[in-house]
């Protein structure tokens, strides 16, 4: 199979995650057919939200995204074993949930944030708490989205610390340094994502095309029928066994 032999050849191997990657840990993804896009969630996941309606939005994180307790799966681990086995692993990930780094993986860039904790919006605090602990009240206390730090309004709701549809994602140099890394690596390896969310699928604009790009997602991207692409779709841990080095 001419993708596992890419797989066994590359040294440095970059690895860009969306939702399908956490499927299999119970996480629903966005736009397959039980996917999350039947609720809009683009709506429900924007800053607009958020200011006007934020129990909406927290209730939502926390159904679909929180109280199912998920943990890393096979797929999760593989990428790991990759990287003990002398592999330079970099990955990007679209997802909120934190399962590449409990998984074990040393250099992960958690694209959109991590559902973790969350600020508060007023600049002259800038409090941050677990989101846990937001969670945990969020029955018995209807302001419990609201720090104690002033008596202004929306300036001091706690802001989950992910991005919304409507957030700006990281700077410049930020955005630089990833497309760079990008660039640099021996293979690129493209798990679980559609890719029509942005920046984020710029990313592959920006590979080195003299290199191998493989794509393990269900349904169709943007750049499935580029001549440098390996498109697979099936079950990303079961593929990620078979290329396995």
């Amino acid at each position: 199979m001419k993708a596992r032999a890419l797989c066994q050849e590359a040294t440095s191997i970059v690895v860009l995650t969306g939702a399908g990657m956490s499927t299999d840990s119970g996480i629903p993804d966005f736009r397959s057919s039980d996917g999350m896009y039947r609720e809009n969630p683009e709506s429900i996941l924007s800053r607009e939200t958020f200011f006007q309606k934020p129990d909406l939005l927290y209730r939502f994180l926390h159904e679909k995204f929180w109280c199912q307790t998920p943990a890393p799966n096979r797929g999760h681990f593989l990428l790991k074993e990759w990287e003990d086995k002398g592999k330079e692993m970099t990955i990007f990930t679209q997802n909120i949930d934190g399962l590449h780094r409990v998984a074990g993986s040393q250099h992960v860039t958690e694209f959109h944030g991590n559902l973790k904790t969350a600020t508060c919006t007023n600049p002259k605090c800038g409090k941050k708490v677990e989101m846990k602990t937001l969670f945990d009240i969020m029955d018995q206390d209807p302001r419990y989205y609201m720090c104690d730090c002033s008596k202004s309004t929306t300036k001091r709701y706690y802001k989950p610390d992910i991005v919304l549809y409507g957030d700006h994602v990281g700077t410049r140099s930020f955005m630089s340094e990833a497309r760079e890394t990008v660039w640099g690596a021996d293979l690129l390896l493209v798990l679980g994502t559609s890719l029509n969310v942005y920046p984020f699928a710029d990313l592959v604009r920006y590979r080195n095309k003299k290199n191998p790009t493989i794509i393990v997602s269900k349904g169709p991207t943007p750049f499935d029928r580029e001549d440098d692409i390996i498109k697979i779709e099936a079950n990303i841990a079961e593929t990620l066994q078979i290329l396995s080095p």
